[in-house]
């Protein structure tokens, strides 16, 4: 895996041959008038990446940093407000069971939610308006060990969250991931519908490789290639039928 800052520089050609020259991640949010470019840019690259290094820890931390240095243009000062209004509440019903924190992040990245946590997330998680919360929160619920009544109270509030900004659809796919962390074999038809369900946009990439990583290879694949010709996802069912022809083939 290259280190960090070959993928800055990569991200940063791709800026420039698209007309917009930065040399650095922080240099972002004064390109505000060029954030359509950006993102376009930022998105393909990232996507790329993780073609190339699935499951790439360095690659998934360097991407979720880089999504943090990019503020959406419609972050305005109230919407801002709304947020850390909405982030202390959250902190606030923590307290309440005994777990004091910094930021509603602390718990990503392999932290454990103290007891006692977990419905109290869930619960900001069903309420929560503002898709950098929602990230957040669904990131702190996305654990190692399957736990089938968390990914099905997961799935009801994944299958109402929008997809219309980048931010949302950030939310909305961090949601998936924490719902392929959580289900077990037995949520194979809902997890196989979810990944059908093309009013999920992007947003159902984790359900893929749950799919492809399922012990019931045939029904697996049987769902992967009826998606082949998906408008958003195709490509990921075709590469993760090549990952399962490849190690077939072993």
């Amino acid at each position: 895996m290259k280190p960090r800052k070959d993928l800055d520089r990569q991200l940063f050609r791709r800026l420039k041959d698209a007309g917009v020259a930065i040399e650095s991640l922080d240099e972002i949010s004064a390109k505000r008038k060029d954030w359509k470019i950006i993102e376009m840019c930022f998105w393909d690259f990232r996507e790329d990446l993780m073609f190339k290094y699935p499951r790439d820890k360095d690659v998934e931390r360097w991407g979720f940093n880089a999504v943090l240095a990019m503020p959406h243009p419609s972050d305005s000062p109230q919407e801002v407000r709304r947020s850390l209004v909405e982030e202390n509440n959250i902190r606030e019903a923590l307290k309440k069971v005994g777990i004091r924190t910094r930021s509603i992040w602390d718990f990503v990245n392999g932290k454990d939610v103290p007891e006692g946590g977990i419905p109290v997330l869930l619960s900001a998680l069903k309420r929560a308006k503002c898709p950098r919360n929602r990230n957040g929160l669904a990131r702190s619920l996305t654990f190692s060990r399957r736990n089938d009544d968390l990914a099905s109270d997961l799935i009801s509030i994944y299958e109402k969250c929008p997809c219309r900004s980048q931010l949302e659809r950030n939310a909305k796919e961090a949601l998936a991931q924490a719902i392929a962390y959580a289900a077990s074999e037995a949520l194979f038809e809902e997890l196989a519908r979810l990944a059908a369900d093309s009013s999920h946009g992007r947003c159902r990439r984790p359900f893929f490789e749950w799919l492809y990583k399922k012990r019931n290879k045939v029904a697996s694949l049987r769902v992967l290639r009826r998606l082949r010709k998906d408008p958003d996802m195709g490509n990921w069912a075709k590469h993760y039928l090549r990952k399962a022809k490849a190690h077939s083939g072993r």
